[in-house]
């Protein structure tokens, strides 16, 4: 999944005008919601790690919908984000890797498919109050 390295005054009133278009009513009366936007995105609420974080949420839908087609994924960090834009060629792009998802049928030879999942308790890892 990829994100934008930044996000511009230009990608909120795009934002907005798609919001017009599928809601209804007038920019004008989105006036306050993108002076909220903005001065979020000027304190650098809106960064690239914030994107990175969001993107998260496109990745849960994702998998979920994958999941129900009989498709596995393996979502995936731990990668070095600059040398997958290097291989995708987004160095000079406004767009960087944010996660890495493949996604693809299970083999019929994986002897560890059925085998049970080795999970904690949920004792040990859920707190209750």
């Amino acid at each position: 999944m990829l994100v934008k390295k930044a996000l511009s005054e230009a990608d909120v009133d795009a934002f907005l005008a798609r919001m017009v278009e599928v809601r209804g009513g007038t920019a004008d009366a989105l006036a306050a919601y993108r002076g909220m936007v903005m001065g979020a995105q000027s304190k650098g609420y809106m960064s690239t790690d914030w994107a990175k974080k969001q993107s998260y949420i496109a990745l849960g839908q994702f998998m979920l919908a994958t999941a129900l087609l009989g498709i596995d994924t393996c979502p995936m960090e731990g990668f070095v984000p600059a040398k997958f834009d290097e291989i995708l060629g987004l160095t000079d792009s406004e767009y960087t890797c944010a996660v890495l998802c493949p996604a693809g049928y299970r083999s019929a030879d994986d002897r560890y498919a059925e085998l049970p999942k080795v999970r904690f308790e949920n004792k040990v890892v859920v707190e209750y109050r």
